[in-house]
């Protein structure tokens, strides 16, 4: 293929002349090889900061993922899964078919194992029992990314996110004997903030924003803005994403925060963080799902009020945990537009006169 063709030139460009022989054996069908291609790209992904990596090697990581799945049915989605999270850019397309169709391999086989219908891919993979019980409301996350040509020129950024929380009964009562999961009321200091109480306002007219609120840099609360998502409903139950997603290996953060004592990075599949989720003694979340699962990307719709700088949609990120998830003050040198569903949500801003 065209693309294979291409990650052989460059990683030949880098000196790996045995990575592309052992690649060529493994397209021939050779298992070793395939493992040991798959090894090199591994080693070539660790030599050095993982922002020297060259893309000729992430890109070598990904065709060797997708080489050795198709001799390891039992392992293609882990396998595939970490050819796009350690992959280059250049195979995500094939990265994510391979993944469609080992997740409809492996629905065909828990079909036969346990003799239940399973619904087509091309279907959500929810019981309608499950989107219409009696659950508690649940929120989760996302980041909307595009240039701001009105605000600077310097290639500043538009945001829009919300912090998650969960559905499920046993997981709010997991939480809350978690101190890490405990956000204490109380009130803040007078003069604690630079601006006087934010306005709310319903659905207001892209002028109006602009101008009233995005170029003065003055905080809004634009309310019933994304009550059209699929996510509204289609979230409220954890058993959505582990019915579509439970095998699917992502990365997790664990810890409070990233600034605490202890806080680390780990990969594990959408069900294991589900059964974690559980666990008084950990707070856990989920950033990625974006650009990793589709399938997630599709139940939200990009507010309007992105297009209010103009320019191209640059990227989404997304965050998926428990309750008490905190982000730790920070300054972003991009304008944020929080987008946020939950009932209980503290957050703070901190205008130019207090960077």
């Amino acid at each position: 293929m065209e693309d294979e063709e291409q990650v052989a030139k460059e990683v030949r460009r880098q000196g790996g002349f045995e990575y592309v022989r052992l690649a060529q054996r493994a397209a021939e069908g050779d298992d070793l090889a395939a493992e040991a291609a798959h090894d090199m790209a591994w080693e070539q992904l660790h030599s050095g900061p993982w922002h020297a990596v060259h893309d000729a090697w992430r890109d070598a990581y990904a065709l060797s993922c997708l080489r050795l799945a198709t001799h390891r049915a039992h392992d293609a989605l882990r396998l595939l899964d970490m050819g796009l999270l350690m992959g280059g850019p250049l195979l995500k397309p094939r990265l994510h078919s391979a993944i469609a169709e080992a997740q409809l391999q492996q629905q065909q086989h828990h079909r036969v194992l346990h003799g239940n219908d399973i619904l087509d891919s091309g279907e959500d993979m929810v019981d309608d029992q499950h989107v219409n019980g009696d659950v508690d409301a649940s929120g989760h996350a996302l980041d909307t990314e595009r240039r701001c040509s009105i605000a600077s020129d310097d290639g500043s950024e538009l945001i829009v996110h919300s912090n998650p929380f969960e559905t499920h009964s046993q997981i709010l009562a997991a939480t809350a004997c978690n101190p890490a999961c405990q956000v204490p009321k109380s009130m803040l200091p007078c003069g604690s903030f630079c601006h006087q109480t934010v306005v709310r306002k319903k659905l207001i007219p892209m002028e109006e924003f602009i101008c009233d609120y995005f170029i003065p840099t003055l905080p809004v609360i634009i309310l019933n803005a994304m009550t059209h998502w699929p996510a509204i409903e289609k979230w409220k139950n954890l058993d959505y994403f582990k019915d579509a997603l439970g095998s699917r290996t992502i990365p997790v953060e664990v810890g409070e925060h990233y600034l605490a004592p202890g806080w680390k990075q780990e990969l594990m599949t959408m069900e294991q963080l589900l059964q974690r989720f559980q666990s008084p003694a950990e707070s856990l979340i989920f950033h990625g799902i974006h650009w990793q699962i589709p399938k997630l990307k599709e139940d939200i719709i990009v507010p309007d009020y992105c297009a209010a700088t103009g320019g191209e949609l640059r990227a989404v990120n997304a965050w998926f945990g428990p309750s008490g998830t905190v982000t730790p003050l920070h300054h972003d040198p991009h304008h944020n537009l929080l987008s946020q569903w939950q009932e209980d949500f503290h957050c703070g801003w901190c205008g130019n006169c207090s960077r």
